[in-house]
């Protein structure tokens, strides 16, 4: 008698190790009664692509993404319309052969503010601490929930990467926003739809999100 392999997802990340994720996600497998198993696969850079590319040859139908390999994961797999518009995934499956891509800490991160801390979305301003593909999901959802100006912090920022994906005015915090996308400090300037990165250190940038997301993004999110 042929004895059935039960499904199997991961977590890629480097470092992944201290991840509660299997803890969680085997939990839940057991109250609802699903035969499956969930484990950490620490991934360096360099490896990423070509264990993403062979996920089902290493045994698994999916997979979650961690830092710091959300972006790079869009680029591996066909993303949704959602995954697109926050570029960065964090939860890969199959459909058939196609490896299909999806972002869903927008929903865990606007989830959890409603869940505890109702009316949080009254105030004009938030502040982003990071820049990463998590950061790129928390921007999406308060530019989603109307926030009107938004601060982001870190030591590194690429500039386009945010400032071109949700098409808002940005500007060094303190400074005047000019054009769609305006940047400026001692080490780079970039104006419009930035065609190359460029990192800005060390700074506050505010980005006053009063455009508006594209439709699409809007309605297949």
């Amino acid at each position: 008698m042929t004895e059935t392999k039960a499904r199997a997802a991961c977590l890629i990340g480097w470092p992944a190790a201290h991840s509660r994720s299997p803890l969680i996600h085997h939990h839940w497998l057991r109250t609802l009664g699903i035969e499956g198993g969930y484990v950490i696969e620490a991934v360096p850079p360099d490896e990423l692509q070509d264990f993403v590319l062979r996920l089902s040859a290493h045994g698994f139908v999916g997979a979650n993404i961690t830092i710091p390999h959300k972006e790079c994961a869009l680029a591996l797999t066909k993303p949704d319309a959602r995954a697109c518009a926050v570029g960065a995934a964090n939860t890969l499956w199959y459909e058939g052969r196609e490896l299909r891509s999806t972002n869903t800490d927008i929903e865990g991160f606007i989830n959890n503010l409603d869940a505890r801390a109702s009316g949080w979305d009254a105030t004009e301003e938030a502040l982003v601490l990071g820049a990463g593909g998590s950061s790129r999901a928390v921007v999406f959802g308060l530019i989603e929930r109307s926030i009107k100006r938004i601060h982001l912090a870190n030591r590194i920022v690429i500039v386009f990467t945010l400032a071109s994906t949700f098409d808002v005015v940005a500007a060094p915090h303190g400074a005047t926003c000019g054009s769609r996308c305006m940047l400026r400090n001692a080490v780079a300037a970039v104006t419009g739809r930035c065609g190359a990165r460029h990192s800005i250190h060390g700074r506050v940038w505010s980005f006053a999100a009063q455009n508006q997301l594209s439709q699409s993004s809007r309605s297949n999110g």
